[in-house]
């Protein structure tokens, strides 16, 4: 939560200085600091998936353009004696999936091949079209399906170790060493995505991890997605940004000013019920408030007495730590860091929602 309160100041502030700054080498170094800003937060949803404190994100990926977006990512787990190979064909592969799992069950199975070679080696993954006649699997049904081979030269398993591999805490490293919850990711991930992952492994010659994922056979337009700047308001509609975290309200607040939006600022939920109650202001049109805040009320406490009290008011919540407790109660919900476009976005969405 306090690393992505962090990552929202940086995301929206360089976003606020590539909006205002005309200079072109300015525009270059902000550039380089949102692409880090970037990698950091895919860091962090890594890290939530896998301690279970972020919902599953279904959305129609390009899987080739996935790994070799993780190039980096992959690179930088290996040691300099493992050589990474990626045999991608040079078309889209369409896929729907929750993309932060899918990168975080690659990087698993990559870290999985490189302890398996301590003497270091090629690293290949490579992607193709598996028929449901190819696969020996009675649990899939008769789609096509895409396969994510990670295969290794290192010391194998024994059919002992493949049976028990996808179990939760089963490893043959030593202690200290590893948890067993890598490949335990791996095959929730799978499942979870309509697909099964297999081991091919023989002692002294490698392993191969096959990860099958349903093939989407219709891709949706557009392929990707499209940079649009920022929709500004009408400069009448006014927002009230509740927030803990002083820099976060302040980055946010010019933010909101910079897309057109009239602003106040409350630093918890007993601050925002009073402005709401405060006659002798203008009111406010767009409740939007952090999740997680100390005092009486949390984001959630403050959206249901919110909503009490006044039925029309549209409320956004934000939070850098789950979305599922606020999404429960039918409430919309922005995962920080969030963008100017997603903020604008979510912010029109709201005012023009009868």
């Amino acid at each position: 939560h306090e690393f992505n309160n962090l990552l929202q100041s940086m995301t929206v502030g360089l976003q606020l200085a590539d909006m205002l700054s005309p200079n072109p080498r300015a525009k270059r170094a902000i550039e380089a600091c949102q692409r880090s800003a970037q990698r950091a937060t895919r860091l962090t949803r890594h890290l939530m998936t896998f301690s279970r404190n972020r919902t599953g994100d279904v959305e129609q990926v390009d899987l080739r353009a996935l790994i070799l977006g993780m190039h980096e990512l992959l690179t930088g787990a290996l040691p300099n004696n493992v050589v990474l190979q990626l045999d991608l064909p040079d078309r889209p592969w369409p896929a729907a999936l929750d993309p932060v799992q899918c990168e975080l069950a690659i990087l698993n199975l990559a870290i999985n091949a490189r302890d398996a070679m301590p003497d270091g080696g090629p690293l290949s993954i490579s992607l193709h079209d598996v028929a449901h006649g190819d696969i020996a699997l009675p649990s899939l049904g008769t789609r096509t399906y895409l396969a994510v081979d990670v295969l290794d030269t290192g010391c194998g398993m024994s059919k002992e170790v493949q049976a028990r591999a996808f179990e939760p805490f089963f490893t043959t490293k030593a202690i200290g060493e590893g948890t067993g919850l890598g490949l335990a990711q791996v095959y929730g991930f799978a499942h979870q995505s309509g697909g099964a992952v297999a081991i091919d492994s023989e002692v002294g010659k490698g392993t191969r991890v096959r990860l099958l994922l349903p093939r989407v056979e219709h891709r949706s337009e557009p392929a990707g997605p499209v940079e649009k700047t920022p929709e500004r308001a009408n400069r009448t509609t006014r927002v009230l940004l509740v927030d803990d975290d002083a820099e976060v309200r302040e980055v946010v607040m010019s933010m909101l000013e910079e897309l057109g939006y009239l602003v106040d600022e409350a630093q918890d939920a007993d601050s925002a019920l009073a402005r709401l109650a405060d006659d002798t202001r203008p009111p406010i049109d767009v409740l939007l408030s952090d999740i997680v805040m100390p005092g009486r009320l949390d984001g959630v406490g403050l959206a249901a007495e919110a909503q009490g009290l006044y039925p029309e008011l549209p409320i956004i919540l934000a939070t850098g730590y789950t979305e599922r407790l606020a999404a429960e109660h039918g409430l919309r919900v922005l995962a920080k860091p969030f963008t100017s476009q997603t903020l604008a976005e979510a912010l029109l969405e709201a005012v023009n929602t009868p």
